[in-house]
């Protein structure tokens, strides 16, 4: 089985790509795409692993396990994230069709969001920071995600509505019209498949998104080293995606909606991602201005004269006062006695 795609736009004409590798037993096989994400996969546990060993020194060890058990999650989430999308126009009749994920699709942001579940149990389970991993996590999915998006083109999936001279771009429900003829940048980018003898030119969306991800990657790549709180990676992550996919998302003709409305789930959810990261961001930005995150905490000198320490040393002179007056006290009491004693050994 094989796609024949063609970008007319960039000189590259009619690739015969293979969708299979090669055939497994009981009508198994291993298709290209697959073998893209894997690879995805350990090229991002690497690179972790590799983040993990310079400033946040995070055992590979942990880093691995904590690795595993998102991705574990990550399956979980986004086969959830799909089910609950399609729940009222799809009958799933037993519990094996809920969690059959060879039927429908694996949803991006839901293996995000059960990925993030998987980091936060992991680093529990590890006693690692979360921030930290999150951190050195969120460049690594970008990684991963590049790759993986490569496996698109030999299925020929994640395209876009077709390239006429409008196209229609559906934001939050409402639809914009936007110029795609030629002379435009949709034009030059179109994608051509071969379907049914006829050629039909494509928004190239996986294109889009493995450019706005590798811009992704060197932005974070280069912000980890002068990052000034712990999770500011991860948040950049958020907005940064997160906006990417709302605009992208608006080309997509098999989106996922919100129940019965006209909300796409991607463009929802990575609308909430963006607004969300970017007020955080602001916030913890101006809190942490000029401090760094890696920067050992300073130790309070023992003649430190602050307001604490002075009204700590005040506190302990002022006991010190009253346990010498209890003593004095006290001693004078103990030689009183005494005396009384030897006087009245004295008369007897």
């Amino acid at each position: 089985m094989k796609t024949v795609i063609s970008f007319p736009g960039l000189g590259i004409e009619s690739l015969d790509l293979n969708r299979v590798l090669f055939p497994l037993f009981g009508g198994l096989e291993v298709r290209t795409y697959g073998v893209f994400i894997v690879l995805g996969l350990v090229l991002a546990l690497l690179y972790a692993v590799l983040r993990g060993r310079g400033r946040d020194q995070i055992r590979a060890g942990a880093v691995a396990d904590v690795w595993l058990l998102s991705v574990i999650c990550g399956v979980i989430g986004a086969r959830a994230f799909y089910v609950m999308s399609t729940w009222s126009v799809v009958e799933y009749e037993t519990f094996w069709d809920v969690i059959a994920i060879r039927i429908g699709e694996l949803p991006l942001y839901g293996a995000l969001i059960g990925g993030c579940v998987g980091v936060l149990i992991g680093c529990l389970w590890k006693r690692v920071p979360v921030c930290r991993m999150l951190d050195i996590a969120a460049p690594a999915v970008l990684l991963g995600q590049a790759v993986g998006l490569v496996g698109n083109l030999f299925e020929g999936a994640a395209h876009g509505t077709v390239i006429a001279e409008e196209t229609a771009a559906s934001f939050f429900g409402r639809t914009v019209m936007l110029p795609s003829g030629e002379g435009t940048l949709f034009h030059a980018l179109r994608m051509e498949l071969a379907e049914v003898g006829t050629w039909e030119a494509y928004h190239p969306l996986f294109l889009y998104e493995w450019v706005w991800v590798v811009l992704g990657f060197v932005l974070l790549s280069v912000l980890s080293r002068h990052k000034r709180f712990h999770g500011q990676i991860a948040l950049t992550y958020a907005a940064w995606y997160g906006f990417g996919r709302m605009l992208i998302e608006a080309f997509r003709y098999d989106s996922l909606y919100w129940s019965d409305s006209t909300l796409r789930m991607s463009q929802l959810v990575g609308a909430v991602s963006f607004l969300f990261a970017a007020i955080a961001l602001t916030v913890l930005l101006i809190r942490n201005r000029g401090r760094d995150p890696y920067a050992p905490t300073p130790v309070p000198h023992a003649d430190d004269r602050t307001w604490k320490n002075k009204e700590n040393n005040r506190f302990s002179r002022s006991m010190e006062h009253v346990l010498s007056r209890h003593a004095k006290k006290h001693r004078t009491d103990v030689q009183k006695q005494s005396q009384e004693d030897l006087k009245h050994g004295k008369q007897n």
